[in-house]
C-alpha cells in the first residue's frame, strides 16, 4: 500500500513535523491551491467568509469565482465559503471557482484532500460540461477527456469524511487512480494520446464538497513522489 510510513503531523496552520517536504519541490508540479493560503475573502449580501480568490502558491493560475447567471457581478450564490476549518466550502449548486487561465492537460497528475456529503460532484470541468472529473458515488469516479467517458471503480471512499484521491495518466494515455495512496483498477482505462482534458473551473455543480487542497503536476509522479504527496495530503 501506498503512502504509509512518512512520518508527517500537522501541529496547526502550515507546520509539520518529521520533515520540511513540501510539494513544490517535485519539479512537475504546476498549480498549488494550499490549504488556508492564499484565500481573499469578502462579505457578499450579508454573508461573510465569501471567497474572491484562492491564489496559486506555484504558478500564477488563480482561481476566482465566474457570474455564472450574467448579473453582472459574483452572488452569494456563486461564491464558495471559506469554512470554519480553513476548507473551501461548496454548497449551492452555481458555486465555483474558476482559473485564470484554462488548464489544458496531456501527461498529468491531479491529486487533492476533500469531503463530500452526498458525491455526484462534478470536481473540475471544462466551461461547456463536455469535459469534467466528477466524484461520481462512494464506489465510481469518472474522467471524460476529449474523447470518451472513463468510469473507475473505487473502494475506500465514504460520506463526510476526509479522503485524499489522485487521477494520473501518462504519455501512452493509460490512467492511474488512487484513493487514500492506494491504487484502483483502471487495467485497460486508456485514452488517446492526441487528446488532452481542457479545464475551466471547480464545479458547477457541487452538491457539498469541502476541499482543503489541490496539487496539479504536469507528469505522472514516481512511487516516491506519490508516498511524499499523499502523506502531505492526509496530513491535512
Amino acid at each position: 500500500m501506498l503512502g504509509l510510513g512518512v512520518g508527517f503531523y500537522r501541529l496547526g496552520g502550515n507546520d509539520y513535523v518529521g520533515s520540511t517536504w513540501l510539494p513544490s519541490e517535485i519539479g512537475s508540479l504546476i498549480h498549488w491551491y494550499q490549504y488556508n493560503t492564499g484565500i481573499t475573502t469578502t462579505v457578499i449580501s450579508s454573508t461573510g467568509k465569501q471567497i474572491q480568490s484562492w491564489d496559486d502558491q506555484k504558478g500564477s493560475n488563480d482561481l476566482s469565482p465566474i457570474d455564472l447567471d450574467s448579473g453582472g457581478s459574483v452572488d452569494v450564490d456563486e461564491s464558495p465559503k471559506l469554512d470554519d476549518d480553513g476548507s473551501v466550502l461548496f454548497n449551492q449548486a452555481d458555486d465555483n471557482l474558476g482559473f485564470s487561465s484554462q488548464l489544458r492537460l496531456g501527461t498529468f497528475s491531479i491529486y487533492a484532500r476533500v469531503s463530500s456529503s452526498n458525491f455526484n460532484d462534478i470536481f473540475m470541468e471544462s466551461t461547456d460540461q463536455s469535459e469534467f472529473i466528477k466524484l461520481h458515488s462512494t464506489s465510481e469516479i469518472r474522467i471524460q477527456p476529449g474523447g470518451s467517458r472513463k468510469d473507475v471503480s473505487v473502494s475506500g471512499l465514504s460520506t463526510d469524511t476526509k479522503f485524499t484521491f489522485g487521477i494520473e495518466r501518462d504519455g501512452e494515455g493509460q490512467f492511474y487512480v488512487f484513493i487514500n495512496g492506494t491504487g484502483q483498477d483502471t487495467e485497460g482505462i486508456t485514452e488517446d494520446t492526441t487528446n488532452t482534458i481542457d479545464l475551466n473551473r471547480i464545479g458547477t455543480p457541487l452538491q457539498q464538497m469541502n476541499i482543503y487542497e489541490i496539487l496539479i503536476f504536469n507528469d505522472v509522479l514516481t512511487s516516491a513522489n506519490r508516498t511524499l504527496v499523499n502523506a502531505h495530503l492526509d496530513a491535512l
